[in-house]
């Protein structure tokens, strides 16, 4: 993360023009041709932005990446750039408290959390189904450790499904439910895209204090 200083930058535009003046015309017309060159570039100058080496870049060249003030406005992205296939440059119009780093969208799949745990989403009408319900199942322990016919151990296991052992009428009971249809099924085994929250210090130390 790096912010733009805006005056030394001008600074160096002008030392650079000032190279070119040599005659006392030269002078008289460079304070017009800076205060043109002004007009024609009048749009939002830079003040922060990120820059990137991983193998994510060629990875994922449309990886999304949001920005956004303590207040939770969202900057405009002014410019994005690969200089390199593994570096990425992104300049923003203000200096970000928060940047976003989400997975594509089609990193959409099947799967369970971290842990061995089955992230819940709701079912019902509020929330609105789908929405993460940041609780678990199992609420601890290994979800294989409860579901798992055989031991992989000693041979051929697999994940038991139905019965009294089974994860689906384990699932339904965590809704008040008695069994949940295959639609009800796939919408808790979706694992959502992945995002990365990057904090500024002064964000963290504010989140660190609300926790406290």
């Amino acid at each position: 993360m790096f912010r733009l200083d805006q005056s030394w930058l001008d600074a160096l535009v002008a030392g650079a023009a000032d190279v070119g003046v040599h005659t006392s015309v030269d002078s008289r017309l460079a304070p017009e041709l800076n205060r043109a060159t002004a007009r024609a570039t009048s749009a939002k100058d830079a003040a922060g932005g990120l820059l990137i080496h991983s193998e994510l870049i060629p990875a994922w060249p449309d990886i999304k990446i949001t920005a956004y003030l303590e207040d939770g406005t969202v900057l405009t992205e002014l410019r994005r750039a690969t200089p390199d296939k593994r570096i990425l440059l992104v300049l923003w119009d203000g200096v970000p408290d928060k940047v976003v780093l989400r997975e594509p969208g089609q990193g959409i799949h099947y799967g369970i959390d971290s842990g061995n745990r089955l992230g819940l989403r709701s079912l019902a009408a509020d929330p609105p189904i789908g929405t993460p319900l940041e609780t678990y199942y199992p609420a601890t322990g290994d979800l294989f450790d409860l579901h798992l016919r055989g031991d992989p151990d000693t041979g051929p296991a697999v994940l038991q499904m139905f019965g009294t052992d089974g994860l689906v009428p384990a699932l339904a009971r965590e809704f008040g439910l008695t069994d949940l249809d295959p639609g009800q099924l796939a919408l808790e085994l979706v694992n959502a895209p992945l995002e990365q929250e990057i904090l500024s210090p002064t964000a963290l130390a504010a989140r660190t204090e609300t926790a406290l």
